[in-house]
């Protein structure tokens, strides 16, 4: 029914008489058709999305069908998927909407417990995508120069961040960061604040990774820059032999920590070659597997030891652990700018 009509007693300016009968009508034709199409579209663009996670996932498992068949059978899954499907039904926003359908069609992450997923939809009911974005560019941030200003630790950079957000209230209030005073008093005599992304944070990152792929971050991730004559992420994949590129994803997906390190790319306001060379480590990597990948692209003869030196050509190396007969490290070297999108789709930790 009208608003219009229900305020009909009511004597009502002509602007508000305007005002109300814009507004869609409950019982109109035209407002329950608008609002199947809605559905209708949503249902579709969740489809589309976890077909992504499936060729994304795909390259890391070679069991998906059985994992997601055992999830499958946990009713909780369903539970979550039908809070999912109401929220994104309830959204006015547009881009909430896109956020929440990239996380419904995340389920098909079997990686993360049905208790996590429920978590994250929980939380997710705070956070707008901004907050997301932010997020992620707060995670991400390293380098030893920030706003021309000298950085005291990887949390010092990260509260400097932070502080910049219009995201901060928000991100703090939902446990997504947490705020640590006076981190370094021990060390000088006034100490300075640091911030850490919590767990939970990570996890919120973790679910909605596809989404915040696919959207711009609010301002270039501090320490990861894209520099002049940097390929694109489509160039660097025709510089890694395919099978090095799925075989990296297979050992970060069985429990291998991955790590990268670059050169600095802030160093008193001076920025590395956008080809230097870069580390790819995969730590504890069973002696077969580690032997086999290394096999696949025999890393080049030049001095491995350093760090921002122009290279072209990928190659991988089986490095012995000491003291460990069964493991190896792997290390994959190789240019920044073709390395830094391997690093990124199997999750590593960037170090400076």
């Amino acid at each position: 029914m009208s608003l219009v009509i229900v305020a009909g007693k009511t004597l009502l300016a002509p602007v508000v008489r305007r005002w109300l009968a814009g507004f869609p009508k409950r019982n109109d034709e035209a407002f329950a058709k608008a609002r199947l199409e809605a559905i209708e579209d949503s249902t579709i663009e969740v489809a589309r999305r976890t077909q992504e996670q499936y060729e994304d996932l795909s390259r890391r498992f070679a069991n998906l069908g059985a994992l997601v068949a055992a999830a499958i059978e946990d009713p909780a899954y369903g539970r979550v998927y039908v809070n999912y499907t109401r929220a994104v039904d309830a959204e006015a926003i547009d881009e909430r909407r896109r956020m929440l359908e990239f996380a419904t069609a995340a389920l098909f992450d079997v990686r993360l417990t049905v208790a996590e997923h429920s978590r994250v939809e929980r939380l997710l009911r705070e956070l707008d995508p901004e907050d997301v974005r932010w997020l992620k560019v707060i995670d991400g941030s390293l380098g030893s120069v920030y706003r021309r200003q000298s950085i005291r630790s990887p949390g010092h950079l990260r509260w400097l961040v932070w502080c910049d957000s219009p995201s901060a209230d928000a991100l703090a209030a939902s446990g997504c960061v947490r705020v640590h005073h006076n981190a370094g008093a021990a060390s000088t005599a006034r100490g300075y604040d640091e911030t850490e992304v919590t767990r939970m944070g990570r996890l919120v990152l973790r679910v909605l990774r596809l989404y915040v792929r696919a959207r711009p971050t609010p301002i270039e991730i501090p320490g990861r820059e894209m520099l002049a004559e940097s390929r694109s992420e489509e160039a660097a994949r025709t510089q890694v032999p395919s099978a090095v590129w799925n075989a990296v994803m297979s050992l970060s997906a069985s429990g291998s920590a991955a790590t990268y390190r670059a050169a600095p790319f802030r160093t008193n306001g001076q920025r590395g070659p956008h080809n230097g060379k870069a580390v790819l480590r995969l730590s504890r990597v069973p002696l077969a597997a580690a032997v086999e990948i290394a096999a696949l692209a025999p890393h080049p003869e030049m001095d491995l030891t350093l760090v921002g030196i122009p290279v072209e050509g990928v190659g991988v190396e089986a490095r012995p652990i000491d003291g460990e007969a069964d493991i190896q490290d792997v290390l994959v070297h190789g240019p920044h700018d073709v390395l830094r999108w391997l690093a990124d789709d199997v999750e590593a930790q960037w170090e400076t």
